[in-house]
């Protein structure tokens, strides 16, 4: 990467999670390090706590979509495709999973991640810079469904 003009000496504070019980994904600390070889110093600072829901829930979830009791389940980030994934039941595969249900991305990143884990993705939507586009493409999906 380039250093950018302009961008030496720079400060930024990059907030994030702090994973409880979790292994986190690269996406903040690729960040900083990618601001950090244009020139800028970046430091990470963790504003919050990330920890999965209790086994329960997830169990109950699992249950859920075996039973086929959804239509879909919709992820927004890598890390709620990697916890998920790692809750669900050992009668219940990646396979059956994807097979009970539509698989929906909330961009490309969090798709590569669901095609990473081997989980097999319906649909991304194209406009993801707010979840209000989300809707919108969910619903276009929907009608070129039918």
């Amino acid at each position: 990467m380039q250093k950018l003009p302009g961008g030496g000496g720079k400060t930024h504070r990059s907030p994030g999670s702090s994973g409880v019980g979790m292994e986190e994904l690269s996406v903040v600390p690729d960040f900083v390090k990618g601001l950090t070889a244009v020139g800028m110093e970046s430091f990470r600072v963790n504003v919050y706590r990330a920890q999965a829901a209790s086994v329960h829930v997830l169990e109950d979830t699992c249950r859920q979509i075996l039973h086929q009791d959804y239509d879909a389940v919709v992820f927004t980030s890598g890390t709620e495709i990697k916890v998920f994934l790692q809750m669900i039941p050992a009668k219940m595969s990646k396979a059956d999973f994807s097979k009970n249900v539509k698989v929906i991305c909330y961009g490309p990143y969090t798709a590569r991640c669901a095609a990473d884990y081997g989980v097999k993705v319906d649909f991304t939507s194209p406009a993801f810079g707010s979840f209000q586009e989300l809707v919108a493409q969910i619903s276009i999906f929907y009608d070129g469904c039918l």
